[in-house]
């Protein structure tokens, strides 16, 4: 069993779906307390955004684009009250110490390791730590690379997930390739193994409910048409609350859950 804060995560709990915010907020507070409401709406149980200082990045590219999306500590605060006042699990993926510093000040109850920073052993080692619970993608990491992440997390902290993670946006059909979820199982049997999902394709929340997957992430906007690279693959509102009441619908009929 995984636990984050209160909620407990496992075979015989409901499936722990994360509204991946990122960037999609562009910068805005407002948009980002409004996409805090609606994921409480559409039932997510958390949301994730993406604590990155944009001097991390060599590119001009994306160094304007999460300069435009970079907040303050106080704005980072201000974001964390306002998830717990609506009784929402608020967290994010820092990209280097200094964000993970940023993190720890604000007492995330959770760490997402991307799948490029589960590569990157000497940051995984920090996270672990901390020895607040971790969630890792394994996305562009080779089983060598994956094994030496797990590794490293367990000397430090035994509270942690996998997620399968295919780092292609959007990924296509052809790319999502949810067997890796069972090879990851049998490989890791002692981890709780969830799936962190790029795709576009909506049935997909029914398949994940008959692998048993006990935590989702699927990325969140407010509205497709807004600019910045992640809105166009993301679920609107409407479509996250329809895929949420399928996931749980699925997880009442497969597996007798409440």
């Amino acid at each position: 069993m995984f636990r984050i804060g209160k909620r407990k995560i496992g075979n015989k709990f409901p499936c722990f779906i994360i509204a991946e915010c990122g960037i999609n907020h562009n910068g805005n507070l407002n948009i980002a307390k409004k996409m805090v409401d609606y994921a409480k709406i559409c039932g997510a149980d958390a949301v994730k955004f993406q604590t990155i200082n944009p001097s991390y990045f060599k590119s001009k590219k994306y160094y304007k684009i999460f300069k435009k999306c970079e907040f303050t500590f106080k704005e980072w605060k201000k974001l964390s009250d306002y998830c717990k006042k609506k009784n929402i699990i608020f967290f994010s993926t820092p990209q280097t110490i200094k964000d993970l510093n940023l993190l720890l000040k604000l007492k995330v109850p959770v760490i997402k390791i991307s799948s490029d920073n589960a590569i990157r052993i000497n940051f995984v080692k920090e996270c672990a730590k901390t020895n607040i619970p971790i969630i890792m993608s394994t996305g562009l990491g080779d089983i060598k690379k994956i094994d030496k992440a797990v590794q490293t997390i367990t000397k430090y902290n035994k509270n942690f997930v996998l997620l399968h993670c295919v780092s292609k946006y959007p990924t296509k059909k052809k790319d999502i390739n949810l067997e890796r979820i069972i090879f990851l199982r049998e490989r890791y049997k002692d981890r709780i193994i969830g799936f962190s999902d790029h795709s576009t394709e909506s049935y997909v929340s029914n398949i994940i409910s008959k692998f048993n997957i006990k935590i989702y992430e699927r990325h969140f906007t407010l509205d497709n048409n807004m600019d910045g690279p992640d809105h166009k693959f993301s679920l609107i509102p409407i479509e996250f609350s329809c895929m949420i009441k399928d996931i749980r619908y699925m997880e009442k009929i497969i597996w007798g859950l409440k």
